[in-house]
């Protein structure tokens, strides 16, 4: 009787004893995710803090004098009393296009011949100006 009660009993203790080591490492994955969790919202934290210092920044200078001297003269075209505005024209460069695109965008649009087939046409999309089915075609 006393060898049965002692693998029964070493039985549930090892039950016990694998119950407790199952919820230990839970509780220990648990405390590892929420620890990164915990890192992340204090990085997140860092950067809004320095993003939000940039903004008090751009806030203080949007008050100053200076910024509102530099708009009234880039938006609303003012000036002191006194100066003398230049205004220089703006003048945008045409940018020069290679001969081959000229020849490419020129044979482009030229329109179809309209006295030519049909088949003709298509002919002449695929291969070229070449004979069309014994014919020559028209140029």
């Amino acid at each position: 009787m006393k060898l049965l009660q002692s693998k029964l009993v070493a039985f549930f203790l090892l039950v016990f004893l694998s119950f407790i080591l199952v919820s230990l490492g839970k509780a220990v994955y648990r405390k590892y995710q929420i620890n990164q969790e915990i890192e992340k919202i204090k990085t997140d934290i860092a950067r809004l803090e320095g993003e939000n210092e940039k903004l008090l920044d751009m806030v203080e200078y949007l008050k100053t004098n200076e910024f509102l001297e530099k708009e009234a003269r880039e938006k609303l075209n003012m000036s002191k009393d006194g100066e003398k505005i230049i205004a220089i024209p703006f003048f945008e460069e045409k940018k020069k296009e290679p001969e081959k695109l000229k020849n490419i965008s020129q044979e482009k649009t030229t329109e179809p011949k309209k006295n030519m087939a049909n088949y003709q046409l298509w002919w002449n999309y695929f291969f070229g100006e070449e004979k069309v089915m014994g014919k020559k075609s028209e140029s």
